[in-house]
């Protein structure tokens, strides 16, 4: 028979008295813990012992050693802000307040973030600014015309206080500070700063120098500048293009011209470069554009075959990986109806015009630029190891309830359950090198220049054995002009030997 407890919880009476005590106990050794936790989170003490550092990195070694981080905004912090700091197991705040010692900046400490600001002055430091500050006038002229710019720009420097100028040209500032400078600036003429003073008279803003008539376009059978043109030309330079270890010229340009989509269909060196200018213009027909190469029209159908289909997936290989980059002066693309009316239907998805650099007029010059680079596998798949798949398998035939024996599980049974191989790490875990030599040999005089350009580049893949992509090439250049400019000649041979050695199949 049992006894049926009514009162207290169901707690027999005579426990109850030991049930309190022992909760007091425990409320008392939590509370101590906490309090032993906080003490040595709030109690960390900090060491620094630099000079001539920058406040950010003092800022990031107190983070490291409190735990606490740190916000600034952009303009709190000068980016060259150098100070020295000296301090010994000293608290969080000793810290901060010798780190920022004489600047122009204060912190608080909010949720274990400190928030570095700038310094609000004083009541006195407003009071004698405002007896120091003056009143601004002057008048913003153009300095060829003499006439009064309106809508000009007038800032005071380091600060959000700005005016636009009236009709005539004229501004009108109120409590400047004395020490001030100006900030005056208008759109296509040149900014200028000027001193403060009660009446800076008349500021003569000179017009900008634009570059755009010397920016050359080439069209295919004409150029022009750039500021004549008013069709929508996409243009990169040699520059740019050397700056990027590439194969492919069409690479470069990638994320570099608006309007322009360029994808490269394979990891692989050498394969094909998928381009579309302006987007899709045909579903069932070709989307490639019309490429010509100084002048003269270039292949861009795939070069496939059954050997090279699965590694390079259907694309095949690019037929521009016969040009090397180094011997490209610019690329530009035509994007609208110049690309037809220039070409007729074959630029009706753009045209791309390349043009190979040229000798320069003046002493021979032998220029050679190598570079190597190293490149692996970013991410891997995060699969199950050994121990893991084995766990798997027997939970599997466990919820289906089969016993499992050699005929339906030979991976428990038959096969080495202590062994694992990383296959990504076997079949992809290599290190690609790249190897690239550029040498050029250029000279002449004003009537006749020659080029000799050649580059050898060499990149191996992350898969494993000898597999190697290799391109060779030579261009030889000569251009004559005749004393009375009405006769122009252009000789340029052009030799290329790629070699794509890599696996029938995607070993992957």
């Amino acid at each position: 028979m049992y006894r049926i407890y009514t009162k207290k919880f169901g707690i027999p009476e005579k426990l109850y008295p030991k049930l309190l005590l022992i909760m007091r106990l425990t409320t008392v050794i939590l509370l101590a813990s906490l309090l032993q936790v906080s003490a040595s989170t709030f109690g960390q003490r900090i060491t620094i012992n630099q000079k001539n550092v920058a406040l950010e990195s003092v800022l990031k070694e107190i983070r490291k050693q409190s735990g606490y981080g740190y916000y600034y905004g952009n303009d709190v912090i000068p980016e060259k802000q150098k100070i020295n700091i000296a301090v010994t197991n000293a608290s969080l705040e000793e810290a901060l307040s010798t780190a920022l010692q004489g600047l122009e900046l204060r912190f608080e400490i909010e949720d274990k973030v400190i928030v570095i600001k700038k310094k609000e002055p004083s009541f006195l430091d407003s009071l004698v600014d405002r007896f120091q500050a003056i009143d601004v006038r002057g008048k913003v002229v153009d300095s060829e015309t003499g006439e009064g710019l309106p809508g000009a720009t007038v800032k005071v420097k380091g600060l959000n206080k700005s005016v636009s100028t009236g009709k005539d040209g004229d501004f009108f500032l109120d409590n400047v500070n004395e020490d001030a400078v100006l900030e005056i600036s208008y759109i296509g003429y040149v900014a200028k700063m000027v001193k403060v003073s009660n009446d800076v008279g008349t500021i003569w803003l000179e017009m900008a120098m634009s570059d755009l008539q010397e920016v050359t376009i080439n069209k295919g059978y004409y150029t022009e500048t750039k500021g004549l043109s008013t069709s929508s030309v996409g243009q990169i330079s040699s520059e740019e293009i050397e700056r990027q270890p590439v194969s492919n010229p069409l690479i470069a340009i990638q994320g570099r011209m608006p309007g322009v989509f360029i994808q490269q269909t394979s990891g692989i060196p050498g394969t094909k470069i998928n381009i579309q200018i302006r987007g899709r213009n045909s579903i069932a027909n070709g989307n490639e554009p019309f490429f010509i190469v100084d002048g003269v029209p270039f292949t861009s159908d795939k070069l496939s075959s059954e050997n090279v289909s699965n590694i390079f997936g259907v694309s095949g290989v690019s037929p521009l990986n016969s040009l090397n980059p180094g011997d490209i002066e610019n690329i530009e693309v035509l994007k609208d109806a110049d690309a037809t009316a220039i070409y007729g239907s074959r630029g009706a998805n753009g045209v791309v015009l390349i043009t190979t650099k040229r000798g320069k007029a003046g002493k021979t010059s032998l220029d050679v630029n190598y570079y190597r680079s190293y490149s692996e596998v970013t991410k891997y798949l995060n699969l199950l190891s050994t121990p893991q798949y084995l766990e798997m398998r027997r939970e599997g035939f466990a919820n289906d309830g089969i016993i499992p024996d050699i005929t339906s599980a030979p991976d428990l049974f038959k096969w080495d359950t202590t062994r694992y191989t990383n296959w990504q790490k076997e079949l992809i875990g290599g290190t690609a090198k790249t190897n690239s030599v550029q040498s050029s040999l250029s000279g002449g005089n004003e009537d006749t220049k020659f080029l000799f350009n050649s580059g050898y580049y060499q990149e191996s893949s992350v898969f494993p054995g000898p597999f190697m992509y290799q391109k060779f090439s030579s261009l030889f250049s000569v251009n004559h002009n005749s004393r009375d400019n009405k006769l122009a000649t252009h000789f340029s041979v052009n030799y290329v030997f790629d070699k794509n050695n890599l696996p029938v199949t995607d070993i992957t």
